[in-house]
């Protein structure tokens, strides 16, 4: 599965999940795979938090805020995005 990376960007009022001490953005990622009703991510860098969106900002744009260490990353679609 391929996501979109935006960095400096997290998507708000649509966390299904928060789990806390996530080591990394691919472990956050991973967890979004193995969760069929996830859409996007945010994982805050500092802390480790990974949060479960179910759904993107693509539907929400108006729910996508900016905030430094942090990081959203969502389900590959067919606008340009870095993919990782």
């Amino acid at each position: 599965m391929v996501f979109c990376k935006m960095p400096g960007h997290r998507l708000t009022n649509h966390i299904q999940t928060t789990v806390i001490n996530v080591t990394s953005s691919t472990r956050c990622l991973q967890r979004c795979v193995n969760n069929q009703s996830c859409y996007s991510v945010n994982y805050q860098v500092s802390t480790g938090v990974c949060e479960i969106n179910d759904v993107t900002d693509l539907e929400y744009g108006g729910d996508l805020v900016t905030g430094s260490d942090v990081i959203e990353f969502e389900h590959f679609t067919s606008r340009e995005c870095s993919a990782e």
